[in-house]
């Protein structure tokens, strides 16, 4: 029971972080030209990736790109170095373009702040059944090890802490969201359960 409620919560967490992704090309906007194709709509709830030759350019949707009113373009140059150009669009989106090198950076941040997160879930006082963490590379597969009786007897979070840190992750990497989560018994290494996001 404990699983499908979980299951169902990360479900319902993916739909709305993450949306329903379109793929579609997405060119660098001219200055002082409309951005996107006239009725056009945006369907993707999440960051657009673009990965070219020498650059990464990034759309992030107005609910995660905040307040741009008051927008200007050479002051948040200044503030975000690693940028090498922005631009707000029609939508209220940011688009921002950076080099391989620096959005290569980003993603080794953001992949030590899932470890740190991981990390925190391990040593936590809220979860103490939790042993250990592994995953392979790109976080598609996470395997948490748990004392078993403590896990059973816990109302555990810990699959939306990591599917957030992960989904993030893999978004930003311009990835669609992959997990295969499992619970497995540090002692006799059994898998107690797993799920597959998206579900098979």
């Amino acid at each position: 029971m404990k699983s499908k409620i979980i299951a169902a919560f990360i479900l319902l967490l993916i739909a709305f972080s993450f949306g329903c992704s379109k793929k579609e090309e997405v060119k660098e906007p001219q200055e002082g030209s409309s951005v996107g194709t006239e009725g056009e709509e945006e369907e993707s709830a999440g960051p657009n990736v673009e990965k070219n030759l020498l650059s990464v350019e990034v759309t992030l949707p107005p609910d995660m790109a905040g307040d741009l009113s008051g927008f200007d373009r050479e002051v948040y140059l200044k503030e975000n170095p690693d940028f090498s150009d922005a631009k707000v669009m029609e939508d209220g989106s940011l688009w921002i373009k950076m080099s391989r090198g620096k959005h290569n950076e980003m993603m080794e941040e953001m992949s030590e702040s899932i470890k740190e997160s991981f990390n925190e879930l391990i040593e936590g006082e809220d979860t103490p059944y939790i042993k250990d963490i592994r995953t392979n590379n790109g976080y598609k597969e996470v395997e948490v090890y748990v004392d078993r009786a403590g896990y059973e007897n816990a109302f555990d979070f810990s699959g939306f802490t990591i599917l957030l840190s992960v989904g993030f992750y893999q978004t930003f990497q311009g990835e669609e969201v992959e997990l295969h989560l499992k619970y497995v018994d540090a002692d006799t290494e059994e898998i107690i359960e797993e799920s597959f996001l998206p579900e098979e």
